[in-house]
């Protein structure tokens, strides 16, 4: 139906497109993902939305969509971030690009590590050591102040559904883990999590 409104989450490719280009009537994005503050985000609204409605009434403040005082800090912080991150994109990309590069050489060095998907996104990166569950990985080397994730945030604690979708060997799908990188990750952070992820394929039991 031509007249369907298309709503976008679009937080983890934020600075990446346009999003008029896009084609979504609303793309909502959040400033922590460019390292910008928690807690503030923004909402597109495109040309063929009429009249929207707010769901807090009262105040009238921006601009009647959303009642209650700005978070003035938060949105100046987001502002600075994204300015930030728009001057340095292609210094970024290509740092993001380099380092999935020796991550996916260095992980697969890995016996029964296998790479899960063929995107190109530069930023994140999902393998599976496989027949080792991801929930012991994440937390043993959450343990030793590394963060991986085992499915999305806006999941966290439930299988993942996409993992599902992929209908991956039942080995495969158990061990499968997310890493993310941005631009402070350095090369020394993806040598400590291969080995740690060595070392738990070393000393842990396989599970399937």
């Amino acid at each position: 139906n031509p007249k369907t409104l298309l709503h976008t989450d679009a937080v983890q490719g934020l600075g990446t497109f346009s999003a008029r280009a896009l084609g979504a009537d609303f793309v909502t994005v959040s400033a922590h993902k460019i390292g910008g503050p928690k807690g503030v985000g923004a909402l597109y609204i495109g040309p063929r939305v009429r009249n929207p409605r707010p769901l807090l009434a009262g105040g009238g403040q921006e601009r009647g969509l959303r009642s209650g005082t700005e978070a003035t800090a938060q949105i100046a912080g987001f502002a600075r971030a994204a300015e930030l991150r728009l001057e340095n994109r292609a210094r970024d990309r290509a740092h993001l690009e380099a380092l999935h590069a020796v991550a996916l050489e260095k992980l697969l060095a890995i016996p029964d590590m296998v790479c899960v998907g063929a995107g190109t996104a530069p930023h994140i990166l999902s393998v599976s050591l496989a027949g080792w569950p991801a929930g012991n990985i994440v937390n043993d080397l959450g343990s030793q102040g590394i963060c991986v994730s085992a499915g999305s945030a806006c999941h966290q604690g439930k299988p993942s559904h996409v993992v599902a979708a992929l209908k991956l060997p039942k080995r495969v799908a158990a061990g499968v883990i997310r890493l993310s990188f941005g631009p402070g990750t350095t090369e020394a952070d993806i040598d400590a999590c291969a080995q740690a992820l060595r070392r738990h394929r070393d000393t842990r039991m396989p599970m399937l």
